[in-house]
């Protein structure tokens, strides 16, 4: 959670943390894949650890520009609510 707060701005993190409160950690981990799938193509460029730690200090800046509502979308194409770890069984 400190990552999204560190990152976007705060509607961005109200956004997210409607979701964690909605969801729960599930939630939390959908948006991330969905931020790594967004940006894979980048990472996946170099594969040197620095050039990886480089780019999430850099993410700051690109975090601004990122619509968080095409980022929940992605989350919920990738992995479906209910489709993790069902807590109610």
């Amino acid at each position: 959670m400190t990552f999204f707060c560190g990152f976007f701005n705060f509607p961005n993190t109200l956004t997210i943390l409607d979701n964690f409160f909605l969801d729960d950690w599930q939630a939390v981990f959908r948006i991330a894949l969905a931020l790594l799938n967004r940006f894979k193509f980048e990472l996946m460029q170099n594969t040197d650890i620095a050039y990886v730690a480089q780019f999430f200090h850099t993410l700051r800046d690109k975090a601004q520009q990122i619509d968080i509502h095409d980022v929940l979308n992605e989350a919920l194409q990738i992995f479906p609510p209910g489709l993790l770890i069902d807590d109610q069984t």
